[in-house]
């Protein structure tokens, strides 16, 4: 009889041990097959995301691709357009100071109106459009302004002095090979400086570099 108990019980526990390591089977598979589709949807969305972290980022430079071609677009039309009147300012303030009249030419006071209007002219159009530039060459070209105007002016104030005051004529004299002087050596490298800045802009080697 106690053996037939104990082997009732005994009976029963082998069942129930083998019951319940079936159960943490059957449990172990089905956790292993959520634990790999969600290693696959893991990986899915990671990829899917990636996908698009790139596709934004291929956006994003494209962007700033287009926006940095139409800025430098305009820069080299606005620095076309500068340099061509900084060239023209040039050419009528070396004409005004210089020593050699030539027959048949403008007077020197229409010169000096027209030397004087073009300046203001290469000025006004820089001035609007400074923005393209960095703040040195701003101040590269607000000097070089200064180099054109102040010789021009100085000899401006001798131009309607009476001739036949000799104290006078000799000032005057003195005065404009000063600012012959000043416009021949000072312009050539303010201008070289400037051309070399444009350059620079434009992406055209300096100097062979």
């Amino acid at each position: 009889m106690w053996e037939t108990i104990l082997l009732s019980f005994g009976g029963s526990a082998v069942l129930l041990t083998a019951l319940g390591f079936l159960a943490r089977s059957v449990i172990n598979h089905y956790l292993s097959k959520d634990i790999e589709m969600f290693k696959s949807q893991l990986k899915a969305s990671a990829d899917l995301a990636q996908a698009e972290l790139k596709s934004s980022l291929k956006l994003i430079a494209t962007e700033h691709e287009i926006r940095f071609k139409s800025l430098h677009e305009k820069r080299a039309l606005v620095l076309g357009e500068l340099y061509a009147q900084m060239a023209e300012a040039v050419k009528l303030t070396r004409s005004f100071v210089s020593p050699l009249e030539l027959i048949g030419e403008k007077s020197k006071q229409e010169q000096y109106r027209e030397t004087m209007q073009k300046i203001l002219d290469f000025y006004w159009y820089f001035d609007k459009h400074r923005i393209y530039l960095a703040q040195n060459q701003c101040d590269l070209i607000d000097a070089f302004v200064e180099k054109l105007r102040e010789p021009s002016i100085d000899f401006s104030s001798y131009l309607d002095v009476p001739e036949f005051d000799k104290e006078i004529m000799k000032e005057k004299r003195k005065v404009w090979r000063e600012a012959w002087k000043s416009v021949e050596e000072k312009v050539p490298s303010a201008r070289k400086a400037l051309e070399d800045e444009f350059r620079q802009i434009l992406g055209v080697k300096v100097n062979g570099k």
